[in-house]
């Protein structure tokens, strides 16, 4: 996952770089220091944006929410557009 992709689903969840941070127990400094590049995103925040997502995107039934993410996350997770971090 890029910075840039990392960005666009903040923006996307409509969140605070706190917000954000919060969700995937972060701090507020951590997720402006992946947005600018001065810090990777790690495996596990991937996974924890990955669980953030499902938690948003899947009501009870496990039906699709209403106004959720769009582009690299849909269909089933082996298919979602994860690039590893070096």
């Amino acid at each position: 996952m890029t910075k840039q992709e990392f960005r666009a689903i903040r923006k996307e969840l409509k969140l605070t770089q706190a917000e954000f941070g919060e969700a995937l127990g972060l701090s507020h400094e951590m997720i402006s220091m992946v947005e600018r590049g001065v810090r990777n995103i790690r495996r596990p925040t991937e996974l924890a944006i990955v669980g953030l997502l499902c938690q948003l995107r899947h009501g009870a039934n496990g039906a699709m929410a209403a106004g959720t993410m769009h582009g690299g996350f849909d269909g089933p997770p082996d298919q979602w557009d994860f690039q590893p971090i070096e």
